[in-house]
């Protein structure tokens, strides 16, 4: 092989790896996944923290949820369709809480044809210190994330059954 043709099968493979790159990078499912990293993210607690701070974080979850979105928790019957809601329900959930974690797992997304929208299941393990020791939960969660301006955004989300610690959150 002369080194002309060397240079261009080069040049071919590194452009290849980089289309590649950029699609993996602006895929529907790492964004995504990234979102819902980021969402956990939120929800945790290490350590004090002021009012201040609990309202914007509580805010700062809303902020991931589309207009119009349903949240639910099975076995109950009732449900969060306003931002409002959502965000005391939020505040209730971490107040108190020495330290909250979140471990996701089990990650299964289906898209929809146009790539616009996907169900995403996963399980959620909750790690709680409301000051008495640790209490642990673990859920099937299902969201409907949509494509909202150009972000993704929950449109559904519904706690399913407990698969470890039943109520030991208070949920």
């Amino acid at each position: 092989m002369t080194t002309g043709w060397r240079r261009l099968a080069i040049a071919a493979a590194v452009f290849v790896a980089l289309a590649v790159l950029w699609s993996w990078w602006h895929s529907p499912q790492r964004r995504i996944y990234r979102r819902l990293d980021a969402l956990t993210d939120r929800l945790e607690r290490h350590g004090e923290e002021s009012s201040l701070a609990a309202v914007a974080n509580a805010q700062g979850v809303v902020d991931f949820f589309a207009p119009g979105f349903v949240a639910r928790a099975q076995p109950y019957e009732g449900e969060l369709r306003e931002p409002q809601e959502l965000a005391g329900a939020v505040l209730r959930f971490r107040t108190g809480a020495q330290r909250i974690d979140i471990g996701v797992s089990d990650r299964r997304l289906t898209l929809a044809a146009d790539k616009r929208s996907g169900t995403l299941f996963f399980v959620a393990a909750v790690t709680l210190d409301r000051g008495a020791g640790p209490a642990r939960e673990t859920r099937r969660v299902r969201t409907l994330w949509i494509l909202d301006s150009g972000n993704w955004r929950i449109a559904e989300l519904e706690l399913l059954e407990p698969i470890e610690g039943a109520g030991a959150l208070g949920l």
